[in-house]
């Protein structure tokens, strides 16, 4: 009865824990649900018309008048903001963007009418749309501005006013209750909102008569102006103008959220009810279903909540949800719903095994004890260890730090190139791992084979030196010597990377396990501490120092060569204190052929004449020890476990590529300092090291302290999370970066501005083909232009015609424009006469966070500016455009040039991170030749330091990821393969990169969207990565170590006769 009793609670147990995994995958499936809205929601922010922001409006004229009005809106200064000629009842395209000098304003309008010419004015408010609209009075005509509040949005719904010119008050009909009343003579109504159709029959009544009218199909989110009007004998009729277009992203792709959440409400709801009712006492079960119900209730609360006070963006409060709904989940998570959860009952994918029947294999570790530092359990051997990683990591990283601009500047390559040799050698770093663990476990011992690779990689850093001395001449020369060395540096680092770590723990005794994990932790602060002084010096080596008249590039290698040569003196002097396990043989070639020969066993025994066997890998008995198999079995068994990391690596190491990138765009001006783009990767290795003892000496032991069994599974799968949040974030700051970016002109348009570099105002007109106006402005002399303005083409290229009135002179000249250009009309003076000339400003699109600028030579000789580059700038003479030139930013008070008969200086002033500028050379004074300056795109506004979240919790996430997985790996190996299990962990980072490779070259997604992707993978590889982490069943120390301390015969030929004995559970 006792036994059966227990076997009852163990099932009612197993339900309950059953039960708890079911909601928690529920939840799981809602916070993907919220993610794709997310997604969804910004891809309709993107297809929504843009809103006018601060000191700006949105305006668009409405010519209700017989015949066509040419229409000037004048600033107070009474300069010309916008010229057009709209024709009767013409349907604009667009509404034009107007900019403000204050919140509110007042805008002249001159209105020409046949022969007669209109003056009128109108006040106007920051953020709001406006229509002018024209009407006729006999011979007259007037204007009205009416606003347009409701225009901003119609939150899918179709909205409609009405103009009534009509002289009777007119009562439309919508099938509302209340009718829609519009005053006579151009009364104009409220916006209504109704229903998407086809609407052929709207009646109307006037006092004198009833009619309908035919308003045809109204589409989804558009926004609608009809004008009554009756103007045939047909009876009114209603014409017919759309403001806004109608929604064009289907609902169907809802569908995919509404799937996700469904799943996770039949997961969650179904069984919470089930689990409550099972759970509650027979007299409390009506209360416990209420309490569920009230859950249901205080959760719309919460959602009340977050709408009411939050003030985010719809896309920003989706992942702000999911966010705190997984930290809940965290929190509030019980022993018996944790995925980690160790079950003995469970099948484990690889089952444990015991070692008492097999005969382990020998090592010759010495038996006396190494000396320990200052009486602590930790050997004085990983002090020497500790010491040549921290200057193998300087090395490293401070030769990678001014690789790509040595590519970029040093041998003249493209940014693309650059990139891609780049990457390439950071990837077969992390693939020569291999051949070293090979190496060191089948042939040299981990302790000659970091010697020996050793100087393999200070032999690579010599070579690299040589590769940046301009005495060596030729380009092709240094081309070879540079990929020579990096290939030598890249087998050096790659060979010796699993070795290290693994040699550091194999100084330990495996009583001392504690130490060995606190000894790993101190192996990873030497790393990026390492890397955190590189990161800083070696920059400074390369632009401070000046060898050769350039940048000294060969300083900047040859310091971390000097460092790696240090590292390998440091790690030979402690020889005599290691213990230095030998190699155990090709392991390497052994473990692949009993893979191999397990497989192909299994499928030629597949009938079922022979014996099952409890694992795959027991079908190699047959050929191969005990040992080898209970060895390949463990090895196996993490390498499963390695399958989804690879993810994780994807995520960190855009550090140095995506988020570098996306600092380009930003302003890293900190006030106490200046930071450049490149350098924000600092924030990595320096957060590291702050993180790395706060984790190990205080939240791991207030987590210990709580009764919570932080295990290395546990600790990884929080990194995980961490990293997805950290990858939300940073999507976060890329769509308001975008959103505050300047806007690029799309298909069938241009940007186009006007320098006037005569001696007084100049006044110009842009004509299109059919000879209308376009643009009219008035442009004084020098005058600092605030904006491009935008101009709609007809095809991908058309020609436009300008006429320039000087004076009591006009000028007409015609300049072709292609589509999605910026362009600048550049208007000189010779003489009395005046010409133009249309420049392409290509390059500003994008400035990639540097500082551009060009220079107009205005003066009659060549001028040579000197940027302090190794070639100057050359700008012809007569109003010669030079290319733009790329600088840091910062103050430029002096700066050198030089013509044909004299040298002197111009003063740029502060040049600012983002910033596009334009400095025209005159010499309009008697104080020599001067710069006047013009901003053609504005700085960068976001700051730097809003990158320091993501940074935060990614490195927060790689402080429980990498750290704990270095230990954990080395603690699951066993004793023959931990080189080879180093090895692999190494690897799954070349696979991380692979996958960022393939991603950003194939998706095709925006950057924001690219970042959401890998936070949504992410989360998905988490999941997995805690389901697989459940079923694992860790081994324990003795489990490993039992391989140690006793003897196996060795393998001789391809048999052994083996005692065949099944392994015990």
């Amino acid at each position: 009865m006792e036994e059966s009793g227990q076997h009852q609670e163990k099932i009612i147990k197993k339900r309950k824990r059953r039960s708890l995994r079911k909601m928690a995958v529920g939840m799981i499936l809602a916070c993907l649900a919220f993610a794709v809205a997310a997604a969804v929601e910004i891809k309709i922010n993107e297809m929504a018309p843009y809103r006018p922001d601060s000191q700006e409006i949105f305006l668009q004229v409405l010519n209700l008048a017989d015949d066509e009005v040419k229409i000037t809106v004048l600033s107070d200064e009474n300069n010309t903001l916008l010229a057009e000629s709209i024709k009767s009842f013409q349907n604009m395209p667009h509404y034009s963007k107007l900019h403000l000098k204050t919140k509110s304003q007042n805008f002249h309008f001159q209105l020409k009418y046949h022969n007669v010419s209109v003056y009128t004015e109108h006040s106007v408010e920051e953020k709001i749309w406006y229509t002018l609209i024209i009407r006729e009075d006999g011979e007259s005509i007037s204007s009205m501005m009416v606003k347009d509040e409701e225009n901003k949005t119609t939150n899918g719904m179709i909205a409609m006013r009405f103009v009534n010119t009509l002289h009777e008050e007119v009562n439309v009909s919508l099938g509302t209750d209340a009718s829609l009343i519009v005053a006579e003579d151009y009364g104009v109504s409220a916006y209504r909102t109704v229903q998407r159709g086809e609407y052929p029959t709207v009646h109307c009544r006037t006092k004198n008569e009833d009619f309908s009218l035919n308003l045809g199909l109204l589409d989804f989110g558009a926004v609608y102006l009809f004008v009554i009007t009756n103007r045939t004998n047909q009876g009114p009729q209603a014409w017919k103008m759309e403001y806004m277009p109608a929604n064009k992203m289907s609902i169907a792709w809802q569908l995919p959220q509404y799937a996700l959440v469904t799943a996770g409400e039949v997961m969650f709801s179904v069984t919470g009810l089930e689990f409550s009712y099972s759970q509650a006492p027979s007299s409390m079960k009506s209360v416990l279903q209420a309490a569920w119900l009230l859950t249901v209730a205080v959760g719309n609360i919460i959602v009340l909540i977050v709408a009411q006070f939050s003030g985010l963006a719809q896309l920003s409060a989706v992942p702000t949800a999911y966010q705190s709904q997984m930290l809940g989940e965290r929190e509030s998570e019980e022993p018996t719903m944790n995925p980690f959860q160790k079950n003995e009952s469970k099948e484990t994918l690889f089952l444990p095994v015991s070692t008492e029947e097999v005969p382990p294999q020998s090592s010759n570790f010495p038996k006396k004890p190494s000396p320990k530092i200052c009486g602590s359990n930790y050997p004085l051997s990983i002090v020497f260890i500790v010491v040549n990683e921290f200057c193998e990591r300087f090395s490293y990283y401070g030769m990678k730090a001014v690789l790509t601009l040595y590519f970029l500047y040093y041998l003249n390559w493209s940014e693309d190139t650059s990139t891609s040799v780049y990457h390439a050698f950071s990837s077969l770093c992390y693939f020569t791992p291999i051949l070293g663990a090979a190496i060191a476990d089948s042939w040299l011992g981990k302790f000659k084979t970091i010697i020996y690779l050793s100087l393999v990689y200070v032999l690579g850093h010599v070579i690299k030196s040589m590769s940046a001395l301009p005495i060596l001449a030729g380009q092709n020369l240094h081309i070879v010597l540079s990929m020579v060395g990096l290939s030598l540096i890249a087998l050096g680092t790659g060979g010796i990377k699993p070795c290290v770590a693994a040699f550091g723990g194999d100084q330990f005794e495996e009583k001392h396990a504690e130490e060995r994990t606190r000894y790993f932790s101190v192996f990873y602060l030497s790393i990026n501490a390492g890397s955190l002084i590189s990161t800083f010096v070696t920059p400074m080596l390369r632009g401070d120092v000046q060898c050769f008249g350039k940048d000294c590039y060969a300083l900047a290698f040859g310091v971390p060569g000097l460092l790696m040569l240090i590292a390998l003196v440091v790690f030979a002097m402690g020889s005599k204190l290691y213990r230095k396990p030998p190699p155990e043989g090709n392991i390497l070639n052994q473990v692949v052929k009993c893979i191999w020969f397990a497989i192909s066993s299994r499928f030629k025994n597949h009938s079922g004449d022979n014996p099952k066997r409890e694992h795959w890998l027991d079908w190699a008995a047959e050929k191969y020890p005990k040992q080898l198999i209970m060895d390949v079995k463990a090895l196996t068994r993490v390498l499963f476990l390695y399958i989804p990391l690879p993810m994780f690596w994807a995520l960190l190491d855009q550090q140095g590529s995506r988020w570098t990138l996306q600092a380009t765009r930003m302003n890293g001006n900190l006030g106490f300092f200046v930071l450049q783009p490149d350098q924000i990767q600092v924030l990595s290795p320096f957060l590291i090291v702050i993180f790395i003892p706060l984790f190990d000496l205080v939240i791991y032991r207030l987590v210990s302290k709580c009764g919570i069994n932080f295990t290395s599974l546990r600790k990884m799968t929080v990194g995980m999370i961490l990293a997805c949040l950290g990858f939300a974030v940073a999507a976060a700051v890329e769509i308001k970066i975008n959103e505050m970016a300047t806007c690029q002109p799309n298909s069938q348009e241009i940007f186009l501005q006007v320098l006037n570099l005569a001696d007084d105002e100049v006044k110009v007109t842009v004509l299109g083909d059919e000879n209308n106006t376009l643009l009219a402005e008035s442009i004084k002399s020098f005058q600092n232009m605030p904006h491009y303005s935008k101009l709609h083409l007809k095809t991908r290229s058309q020609n436009f015609h300008f006429q320039l009135k000087y004076h009591n002179m006009s000028v007409y000249t015609e300049h072709p424009v292609e589509e999605k250009m910026w362009y600048t009309l550049i208007i000189r003076e010779d003489g009395k006469i005046i010409s133009s000339m249309m420049v392409k400003d290509e390059e500003n699109k994008t400035t990639n966070g540097m500082t551009a600028m060009r220079f107009v030579n205005t003066l009659h000789e060549e001028v040579s500016v000197s940027l302090g580059t190794d070639a100057s700038l050359i700008v012809a003479e007569d109003y010669g455009v030079s290319t733009y030139r790329t600088v840091q930013r910062g103050e430029y008070p002096v700066v050198h040039c030089r013509t044909k008969n004299e040298d002197f200086s111009l003063n740029l002033g502060l040049l600012d991170f983002g910033t596009a500028y334009l400095f025209v050379i005159t010499n309009r004074t008697n104080q020599g030749p001067q710069a006047w300056k013009m901003e053609y795109i504005p700085a960068n506004k976001m700051s730097i330091a809003w990158q320091l979240p993501q940074y935060a919790l990614v490195t927060a996430g790689e402080v429980m990821f990498s750290v704990t997985g270095l230990e954990f790996s080395y603690s699951q190996a066993p004793s023959s393969m931990k080189s080879v299990v180093q090895a692999a962990w190494l690897l799954t980072i070349a696979f991380g990169n692979i996958i960022v490779l393939i991603v950003a070259q194939f998706s095709g997604l925006a950057q924001w969207a690219e970042f959401i992707f890998f936070s949504c993978l992410m989360l998905v590889v988490c999941l997995i990565f805690s389901i697989m982490g459940y079923y694992h069943v860790p081994l324990k120390p003795e489990d490993v170590q039992g391989s140690a301390d006793k003897q196996t015969p060795q393998i001789q030929g391809n048999m052994i006769n083996l005692e065949t004995k099944k392994t015990r559970l």
